[in-house]
């Protein structure tokens, strides 16, 4: 779920770090939980995973563009 820099600031706050440290914990989160629920990451290493993530995040952006 998407949120707002009010809410990134807010919960930043709360867990004592700056809101770039939370959205950087955060990004490390979720990259961590696509190498357990998506075998199209399996046997990746850091560099290949980060360029597949990166193509993955533009193709759907560019998708969600297209709908809207």
């Amino acid at each position: 779920m998407f949120m707002s820099k009010e809410e990134v600031e807010d919960s930043a706050r709360r867990a004592g770090l700056t809101p770039r440290e939370y959205c950087l914990r955060e990004i490390s989160q979720w990259k961590d939980m696509l190498h357990e629920v998506s075998d199209d990451y399996c046997g990746l290493d850091d560099d290949e995973f980060d360029e597949l993530v990166e193509r993955e995040i533009d193709s759907w952006r560019q998708e969600k563009e297209n709908e809207g």
